[in-house]
Order: structure tokens, then sequence, then C-alpha cells
């Protein structure tokens, strides 16, 4: 084998998603928290989150699922510790606000899906717009204002570079563009795309309106006149309904076009995208078409970024970092409780997640400097992480931590017990260090493997899957 050592790994993949995007997996570190005001404690609930061209972060509370909450709008700047309040719906009696249920921004300007109060019979929503940002410069879009297709309860919300804003619909358990784009005509600004109906998610339709499409993510500067392109949406179960949650891949259609679009489940290896019950599992695209997903049950405690081909098969692609991941705790990683949404910046090297149940953002960075404690930088112990991605074909990187220099054995095994490939033999340097296994080299068929490190400390052992 031809042994690579790599600090950050890169994988070229023909995804048919585009038309070929060069992926490559990256290192997220968490670098701490941005709170909200202390006077606010007892009234927020964080929901979903952007982040604008700016690099500003705006949250949005929401009494989605917290009745003493309020519907509120706060907005942090890059080196911000704390938000700070931009406007709060409940405290001005605002009679179009029954909750917030969406949030996105296109440039500097910022966009708010509203469900209007009163019974569920009432099925009304409305889209706010703050150009610029600002409270005092708000415009309002939606039923009874004169734009068809906000009759039904609207939940999360993207934006395509042409300012065609995306949303998941409660009518027919679907998606619908709104055209906010003043250069095309017809529909009217602010009014949706026909046809009324676009394909239905796979999970069929929703039970009583609670397992619905909670968010929905468009891929940043993506062309959405390409009917290559596509874009996600995240959906949760419900109680009467238990399989019908999970993350979906729509493609074939166009912005303006969207009765042409196709709509397939997302699958994974380990069904970690088989969502429960929770509410809402905030999901984001990266400029590579990776989606990043927030696992906000305590299944998951978990946010997640995955490469998603054109059948509908995810690959793990990233983690950042969790302390309370049930499956895979990391001792490096931010202590989530119930993260519910994540926004990446421009660039996409900054991740804010919100936690709707510790009521604080975690903040995660590409680059390992100023990592809180430099937990990342020196392991504290013999660490073996799960290869990435998994399953793979035919290569896969395995990140390996020594806490001290130390002689390195890392061999592949089959189930039998016999070993198939040595990929490491040697000493190496204290520090984090990330190994390329190629399983051509050792002509490797299809099946499951035990890669197992050993140093003059620690034996560890996990399985990898190679899926040809």
């Amino acid at each position: 084998m031809r042994e690579s050592l790599i600090r950050i790994p890169a994988v070229a993949l023909f995804l048919g998603l585009t038309a070929s995007l060069a992926v490559s997996q990256v290192s997220w570190y968490y670098k701490g928290e941005v709170k909200f005001p202390v006077a606010d404690s007892a009234i927020v609930r964080p929901h979903l989150c952007t982040v604008d061209s700016s690099g500003n972060l705006w949250v949005i509370s929401s009494t989605a699922l917290d009745t003493a909450a309020h519907n509120a709008l706060y907005k942090a700047g890059p080196t911000d510790t704390v938000l700070t309040q931009v406007v709060d719906f409940t405290a001005l009696n605002d009679p179009l606000v029954g909750s917030l249920r969406g949030i996105t921004a296109v440039g500097n300007d910022i966009f708010v899906v509203i469900r209007q109060p009163g019974p569920a019979s009432n099925f009304a929503a409305n889209i706010y717009v703050f150009r610029g940002g600002d409270a005092a410069r708000k415009e309002a879009y939606g039923s009874g204002l004169g734009n068809p297709g906000y009759g039904t309860f609207v939940y999360g919300l993207s934006a395509t570079r042409d300012t065609f804003l995306l949303a998941g619909i409660s009518y027919q358990t679907t998606c619908r563009f709104y055209n906010f784009n003043r250069t095309v005509l017809s529909p009217a600004y602010g009014s949706y795309v026909p046809p009324a109906n676009y394909a239905l998610e796979p999970g069929g339709p929703n039970t009583e309106g609670v397992d619905v499409i909670r968010d929905v993510a468009t891929i940043p500067a993506a062309n959405y006149n390409d009917s290559t392109t596509v874009f996600y949406s995240a959906r949760n179960s419900s109680s009467k309904n238990t399989t019908s949650g999970g993350i979906a891949l729509w493609i074939g259609g166009t912005q303006t076009d969207p009765a042409r679009y196709r709509v397939k489940r997302v699958s994974d290896f380990f069904a970690e995208l088989a969502l429960g019950t929770g509410i809402p599992y905030g999901i984001t695209a990266d400029k590579d078409a990776n989606v990043y997903v927030a696992g906000v049950d305590t299944l998951r405690r978990w946010v997640k970024a995955y490469t998603v081909d054109t059948s509908g098969m995810a690959t793990l692609y990233a983690e950042l970092p969790s302390l309370t991941d049930p499956s895979n705790p990391n001792p490096a990683g931010a202590p989530f409780n119930a993260p519910c949404d994540v926004a990446l910046t421009s660039d996409g090297t900054k991740a804010y997640v919100i936690d709707e149940f510790a009521r604080t953002v975690f903040v995660f960075s590409t680059s390992a400097t100023g990592v809180t404690g430099e937990r990342s930088l020196t392991p504290s112990s013999v660490g073996l992480s799960q290869n990435y991605p998994n399953p793979f074909n035919p290569s896969t990187t395995i990140r390996l931590d020594l806490p001290t220099r130390d002689h390195v054995s890392l061999v592949v095994y089959d189930l039998l017990g016999r070993p198939v490939a040595s990929v490491i033999q040697r000493e190496m340097p204290a520090g984090v260090h990330w190994i390329s296994f190629d399983a051509s080299e050792y002509s490797l068929s299809s099946g499951i493997y035990i890669y197992r490190l050993v140093t003059g400390s620690a034996v560890i052992a996990k399985q990898m899957v190679l899926m040809k």
C-alpha cells in the first residue's frame, strides 16, 4: 500500500448532482458558544437559523414547541459572544404572528416564515422581509396580503441565488417555491410558483399536520434553472407514522418549472437519517451539495454532513464534534442537548448550531487554532475514529490520535480474523493523523472488515464496510 498522511483528506467524487463536484472531507473543531441575552433567558426557544452574506448569524425563537417562549428575531456578528434581540413579535402583539417557522438570508436581507395566529383550520402563513436586516424596513407577503400560495402551514425556508424562496408546506406534504425576484413578472412578486402540488414527500401524507417537512436546504450559489441541481428537505415522523421521517432529495425540476421535480428518500447504511419525532431537524447544504443535518432527538444529539448521490444513497462526509453523541461521544466536542439547526458561513469555514433546550449557540470552525483547551491539537489518549466515508469504495480515511510518540500497527482483517492489509507498521509522532486506505490496492471484495490499531499502550478495533 502507498501510505499517505494528510492533514485534511480530499476525495474526488462524481455525484451526477450538477455536473462533477469536487468533494473534500473537512475536519471541524468546537470553538465555544454564543449566548442569548440573560434578560431573555426565560423567553427564548431557538428554532431555526441562517447566516447572511456579511457573516452575521440570525436566529428565530419560536412558540412552535414552547408556548411560554416569545416569537423573536436575534442577531450576532462574526465576533460577538452574545446575540442581540432585533425584534420581539410577541411583545409587540403583532396581529399576523402566531409562531415563527423558518428563516433564510439573501445577501443581507432576512426572510422569516410566520404562521398566523388562530386555530389549525386557518391554514394561513406569511413571509416577513427585513431589508438589510433592519426591523424598521419590514415588508409582509402572504395570505390576505394579495399573494397566493400561503393558505397552508409553511415550514422552514431556503433561497436560491435568484431569490426564489423554498419552503415545506403541510398541504399535500410537499415543497413550494415563492418568487422574490423583481425581474420575474409571473407569478407576481411574493407569490408561489404553480402548480399548487409538487411531488409528494416519500413519507406519504402527513398525520394531522404532525409529521411534516420541517426544513429545506438549497445549494448556495447553485443554478436552479438547471434541472440537475438538487435541493433537500427534512421531515419528522409522528407517533402514528413512525417511518415517515427522513431526508429527501429533490431533482429534475427548476425554480420556474417545479412540477418536474422527482423526490427520493435518502438512505444511509446505519439508518441515522431515518428521523424520529423530534422537531425541527434543521438542515443546510454547502457549496458542494453536502447536506448537514441536526439530530435534535435524544438518540442522536449530533450534527453530521452527508454526501448524497442521485440514487439517494448517503455516505458520511463530516461531523461536528459532539460530547453527547450517544454512539460516538467526542471529549473535545460540544455538549449538545437538542441541536435543532445548523448554518454555515458562505466560505464554509464556520458553522453555528442552535440548541433548543440548552438555549445557546455552539460555534465550530475548520481551523484548529484557538480550539477550547487545545484538546484537538494534542490528544489526551490514544484514539481510533470511525473511517470516513463508511461504507466506502474504494478509498476511505482513518483518524489516529496519539498523545505521545509511539510505534503504531494498523492492520485490516476479514471477518474470519485473517489479515488482508498491513496499513502502518512504524513509529509515529504525537498528534492527530489522517491515514488514507485504498482497498483496490489489495483486491478486496465487498464486505465488512475490521481495522485494528495497536500501540504501546492501547489496542482498538472498529468495523468498516467496503461496498462496490
